[in-house]
C-alpha cells in the first residue's frame, strides 16, 4: 500500500487484508451500501422462475 508517505504495507491481497490495516479499509469501502435488497432479490427469481425454457430442436 503505497500513500504520500511512501510504502506502508507489503504483501498480497490476503497478508494485507489480514493485517487490517490501510489496505482493508479502503478495500472495504468499496463494498459499503451495498447490501443486497431482499425484495429485488426475490421478484428477480419469481420473473426467472415464471420464464418457460425454449425447446431445442
Amino acid at each position: 500500500m503505497i500513500t504520500d508517505e511512501g510504502i506502508q504495507e507489503r504483501g498480497d491481497h490476503r497478508q494485507l487484508i489480514e493485517e487490517n490495516g490501510l489496505y482493508t479499509h479502503y478495500y472495504n469501502l468499496q463494498f459499503e451500501g451495498t447490501e443486497p435488497d431482499m425484495n429485488e432479490i426475490f421478484e428477480l427469481g419469481n420473473d426467472l422462475c415464471s420464464v418457460k425454457p425454449e425447446r431445442f430442436h
